[in-house]
């Protein structure tokens, strides 16, 4: 085992994939770790031949050094036969025969970043299963990153835990720790119980970032963007970013990569670059390619620097293209790292834009040519975006069925699109023959009767099809339509509980089984089974988001903790903090501090969300915040929506003084069709336009200097007035 070292503080800064702060013992002991070393020992003499026990958590909660040191203990204190499989590990079955013939000990395999390592454990599994040689793997990984791909294995998971957020115990011990360590920041000369109440006010954070923030005095992000921009150097800014654009992914970047885009090769590095980045980017072999790599200390910490630093999709889009017309496919570390880039998911966080999802699509076939899976991404960008070209989507499926004409993915994938184009079609013989064709698809893929994927695309079918009949039996009402309606419930029904009996957490059956309940208007019985869900996999975003909105009448304290259980799996999620910012927006002062963070989280720059950014220029007015109201309306000027939409007022506001919730103002300009509204204490004037007063008699009264009451809403330009009338009535 290496026995390098490392400072105490760049551990605590998340630096912890190495074995150093293992044997300085910078870690404290975790309330699971005696639980994890007693379920290894106890199946040490299981009958089972294959054993295996799960680790969650979200990012920053500890797994790694967590595993680690059950690792290096089990090895160490209790002479057992341990491997530990760090990201990007090469996982064959030959070595770990040959150990266990030249040692006759059982193998433990602890794996970090096991939801990546799944494609190997299950054939390894398979091969040591086969010839009779006992394993214990300890499988680590997010809840996000293990979604549904641990059910091949789940015949042979005994246990399975989750890292939680640190209790009064752990605070205690990393307090201790910290200060053993000079490792304490501003907390340093304050006394116990002052140290303490700072963790204990961010105990419901990672502890990667309760680390920095409790012991820094400031936000993680906020200290990150400063780190960047103390490095001096901008060629080691760009090949940080170059890092962190990456390792966001959990795939480091190969020194030869850097040198094709920057020139700067690994010597280059280590002359120039090694002392600037000290702390910030490390090196190590990438056991696939035999490449040099580059890696920052934290996934977290690399995505937090990517979306801070590149602070626009624009900025991030070019990031992308750059990156990847300098790949090369053919190592498995760029192939990875291309493929988590273009999943729908992470190209559409980017790229709200489907023109920019396109030009990244583009560029990477231009690297990859023929390739199966960016013919199939082209598709789905296409099937799932409102401005999509579904003729475009068949070419590209056409394509990629050409190459590889016996891929299930592939039929599902064109299943989905002629789904698509039954909601786009107005005749309702040629959506049920799209139906029928979809459904015959699904139903001749082998092993589609238990497909997760399969078995919610089939329920979607049926539930779009007893929408289209539910609308008939109102137009026209008849028995044969209502049998048909029964069938097809039975149908969507039995679908979804084949999928779920396999996948229970799988996001899309649930969506699915959660619309029949509300299409049927059977009730609410669905919030039960999406509260079971979120408890075993709270970053389900969609499922999360529903799940609150469903409670916020009745529950609302029930509904933020699922949301922020779910930002804490998933941080940058736009749609858990859209829903979460609602919830808060339903309870008190609308333009409260306790709004900004998910304001500002639930949308992007550049991005279509015509509604958050209207919120974001609505708060900022009504607080009287000058620049950044300016800021929210330059970037409404540039979205790409439509001008009716853009400009007609929304989000009212209430004015607490008046029992109708309304303003008082003078008309301080008046012209033929609009005027201004001037009232005291407000950023700027509003807006008044002729169709905005009560009535017409009210515009035609109008003069310079009218006093008016007027209720307060915001369009694409800024602060606008609806329902002006002469001052008389305001009370």
């Amino acid at each position: 085992m290496p026995t390098s070292t490392v400072s105490a503080e760049l551990f605590y800064k998340g630096e912890s994939q190495s074995w150093a702060p293992i044997q300085q013992s910078f870690d404290i002991e975790r309330t699971l770790y005696s639980t994890l070393v007693l379920r290894v020992l106890g199946l040490d003499k299981a009958e089972e031949t294959i054993n295996l026990i799960t680790i969650r958590g979200v990012a920053g909660s500890g797994k790694t050094v967590l595993m680690r040191r059950v690792a290096h203990d089990l090895a160490t204190k209790y002479d057992k036969l341990v491997l530990f499989a760090p990201p990007g590990a090469i996982l064959r079955a030959d070595p770990l025969i040959e150990l266990h013939e030249l040692t006759g000990l059982p193998v433990i395999l602890v794996v970090d970043h096991a939801a990546d390592q799944v494609p190997s454990l299950e054939p390894m599994l398979e091969r040591l299963q086969a010839v009779g040689i006992p394993i214990i793997a300890i499988l680590g990984d997010t809840h996000a990153a293990f979604g549904n791909t641990l059910e091949p294995l789940s015949d042979r998971i005994r246990y399975g835990h989750e890292v939680r957020n640190l209790d009064d115990m752990e605070i205690e011990a990393l307090i201790s720790k910290l200060d053993q360590n000079g490792s304490l920041g501003l907390l340093a000369n304050e006394p116990p119980d002052v140290r303490k109440k700072a963790f204990t006010e961010l105990a419901d954070k990672q502890l990667l970032v309760a680390l920095y923030e409790a012991t820094q005095g400031r936000l993680l992000e906020d200290l990150l963007v400063v780190e960047y921009h103390r490095v001096l150097l901008t060629e080691a800014q760009e090949l940080y970013l170059l890092v962190c654009t990456l390792n966001r992914f959990r795939v480091p970047i190969r020194a030869t990569l850097v040198h094709r885009i920057m020139g700067i090769s690994f010597k280059d590095f280590e002359k120039r670059f090694l002392g600037p980045l000290q702390g910030m980017v490390f090196t190590e072999m990438d056991p696939a390619s035999r490449d040099y790599a580059y890696r920052a200390r934290h996934p977290q910490i690399a995505d937090i620097v990517f979306r801070r630093i590149l602070d626009s999709q624009s900025k991030q889009v070019a990031q992308y293209k750059k990156m990847i017309e300098h790949m090369n496919t053919s190592y498995t570390s760029d192939n990875a790292a291309l493929r988590k880039m273009l999943s729908f998911k992470n190209l559409r966080d980017v790229a709200g834009h489907i023109e920019d999802r396109r030009s990244i699509l583009e560029a990477a076939e231009r690297i990859s040519g023929n390739d199966t899976f960016i013919l199939q991404q082209q598709a789905i960008t296409e099937i799932n975006s409102n401005r999509g070209d579904l003729k475009a989507a068949a070419d590209y499926l056409a394509r990629a069925q050409v190459l590889r004409p016996n891929d299930k993915t592939i039929f599902h994938t064109r299943a989905s699109l002629l789904t698509r184009k039954a909601e786009q079609t107005k005749d309702v013989l040629s959506r049920r023959s799209l139906r029928s064709e979809a459904r015959a698809i699904l139903k001749a893929t082998r092993d589609g009767d238990s497909d997760p994927y399969v078995c919610s695309l089939l329920a979607r079918v049926a539930i779009d099809e007893i929408q289209d009949r539910l609308k008939a039996i109102i137009d026209l009402p008849n028995d044969g339509a209502k049998a048909e309606i029964a069938r097809l419930t039975e149908d969507a029904q039995k679908a979804i509980a084949k999928g779920l009996s396999r996948a229970p957490d799988f996001e899309g059956l649930i969506k699915e089984n959660y619309r029949l309940r509300r299409v049927l208007q059977i009730g609410d019985r669905g919030i039960g089974m999406l509260e079971r869900t979120l408890d075993s996999q709270p970053g389900l975003e969609f499922v999360a988001a529903t799940y609150a909105r469903a409670l916020a009448s009745s529950d609302p304290e029930k509904a933020k903790a699922a949301l922020r259980k779910g930002i804490a799996e998933k941080p940058h999620s736009k749609i858990l903090h859209q829903a979460l910012f609602e919830l808060l927006l339903a309870e008190a002062d609308d333009f409260r501090d306790e709004l900004a963070a998910p304001l500002r989280r639930a949308y992007t720059p550049e991005d279509d969300n015509l509604l958050m950014h209207l919120h974001s220029a609505r708060f900022h007015y009504v607080r009287g915040e000058r620049a950044e109201y300016a800021s929210a309306l330059g970037r409404l000027e540039k979205m790409k929506v439509q001008m009716p939409e853009k400009l007609k007022p929304r989000l009212p506001v209430k004015n607490a003084a008046s029992s109708k919730g309304l303003f008082a103002g003078t008309i301080v300009q008046l012209r033929v069709a609009y005027g201004f509204i001037e009232t005291p204490g407000f950023l700027d004037r509003i807006f008044l336009r002729s169709a905005g007063c009560a009535d017409e008699l009210v515009w035609e009264k109008l003069r310079e200097g009218s006093q008016v009451s007027y209720q307060l809403r915001f369009n694409g330009r800024g602060a606008v007035a609806t329902e002006v009338r002469l001052a008389a009535g305001l009370a």
